[in-house]
């Protein structure tokens, strides 16, 4: 389920978070067909997107503990692309109307195709959030702290 997740990794040898974020970036790619960086002001380093509905953003912190050891602290999360939900919710607000003017038929039918996008965008998100989180684990050069 598409739930943002604070994933730890602890690295004896210290590199700078432009070169973090290039090992991720590049391994995302392998997992996601978009991929793009965040720019100077956005609260986020790197968004992967999966499907039409669905994407998840990382941002990395880093810790510094001295002789060359760093803590990474990676935060994904999914990303509702809220335009692209508004069909959606047309479809269910007119499920809704046709229930509520008797119209059993139209109602059930607006209704399930409603719940079908809905299901397809959960797992567009969870995709992503997963192809996130699969890229960080596979980071060469620090071990996963907490997942």
């Amino acid at each position: 389920f598409p739930l943002s997740r604070t994933v730890g990794l602890w690295s004896e040898s210290w590199r700078a978070a432009e070169e973090w974020l290039g090992q991720a970036e590049r391994r995302l790619k392998e997992l996601a067909p978009r991929v793009r960086r965040g720019g100077d002001y956005d609260a986020w380093d790197l968004e992967a997107r999966l499907g039409f509905l669905g994407a998840a953003r990382l941002t990395l912190a880093l810790e510094e503990h001295g002789a060359g050891r760093q803590m990474l602290r990676f935060r994904a999360r999914p990303r509702w692309l809220l335009s692209r939900w508004v069909p959606l919710l047309a479809l269910a607000g007119a499920s809704f109307w046709a229930l509520l003017e008797g119209g059993w038929i139209a109602g059930g039918v607006l209704g399930a195709l409603a719940l079908a996008g809905t299901a397809a965008g959960l797992h567009d998100n969870g995709a992503a959030l997963a192809a996130a989180l699969d890229c960080i684990a596979g980071l060469p050069g620090a071990k996963m702290v907490k997942r």
